[in-house]
């Protein structure tokens, strides 16, 4: 029978145990809408099909297994809560995944970074989308779009974030989490009217022609002083408890690696996080 499993991380473990119950159990662990944990073929507890006495070794191809991208939050994510949250990071975990994406609240921390440079709450109405099309917001594509965001929204996402990535690390997760990419409010350029910051050009989408309205935005350049201002006191905004000096930080408007946040981000140690924080 059985006997134990091990590995260096839970998700390691628990990937054992998704490739036990695969393999020698013809059980098959899914989304809902693919089937679900589909687990009769398992058999009860004295009766689990035995592994050979010298054990089976599984190595993982690769050091990091990858999950999600830039848009998922909103083609899926949006509308989750802790629940539903809860299972796909244990789905995560059963395959092995230890690099996902955390994008979740950051809506909350770009509110208090922005004030603290003057940008009014009526600004803010205007820069950020709604839950369904923030993924385009945060790349910079959108403005406004399906917003404002209700403060009671922004709040609780920042909470559930909170629980998503004390989760993550429990099981031995990295997350990677967003870093400042240079996406910023139009009504910045009057705060800082020095800064170097351009107004692009419309987004264009073949069946999206009414975006275009709405689609012009303004981006911070990466060499001068607003943007690296703005990188750090993001990264040092009083909510992030949760950041890890290891975690990978990409940029959400062209998922380019941004050294500068990587940089800034091994100057922090992660606290413990308290229960209820």
């Amino acid at each position: 029978m059985l006997r134990r499993i091990s590995g260096t991380t839970a998700v390691d473990i628990l990937s054992g145990l998704h490739w036990y119950l695969k393999y020698w159990c013809g059980a098959h662990i899914s989304w809902s809408k693919t089937g679900g944990a589909q687990l009769t073929s398992v058999p009860d507890p004295g009766s689990l099909p035995a592994v050979q006495d010298a054990g089976v070794v599984v190595k993982r191809p690769v050091p990091w297994s990858y999950y999600q991208n830039a848009v998922t939050s909103s083609y899926t994510f949006a509308w989750w809560d802790w629940e539903r949250w809860e299972k796909e990071i244990d789905w995560m975990a059963l395959q092995g995944i230890n690099l996902p994406l955390a994008f979740t609240g950051q809506e909350a921390i770009w509110q208090k970074v922005f004030k603290n440079f003057n940008i009014s709450t009526s600004s803010l109405d205007d820069f950020f989308g709604g839950p369904a099309f923030l993924a385009w917001s945060r790349m910079g594509n959108l403005h406004k779009w399906g917003g404002p965001l209700p403060q009671s929204w922004l709040d609780q996402q920042l909470i559930l974030q909170k629980k998503i990535l004390a989760r993550m690390y429990e099981l031995g997760m990295t997350p990677v989490l967003p870093a400042f990419s240079g996406n910023v409010p139009a009504s910045l350029k009057h705060v800082f009217p020095s800064a170097k910051i351009s107004r692009l050009g419309n987004w264009r989408a073949p069946d999206l022609q009414f975006l275009q309205l709405v689609a012009c935005f303004s981006n911070a350049s990466p060499h001068c002083l607003t943007f690296n201002l703005f990188t750090l006191f993001f990264r040092r905004a009083p909510d992030l408890l949760f950041f890890n000096p290891l975690t990978f930080i990409f940029s959400p408007c062209c998922f380019v690696f941004n050294f500068f946040s990587l940089l800034l981000d091994f100057s922090f140690i992660r606290p413990v996080l308290q229960a209820g924080a």
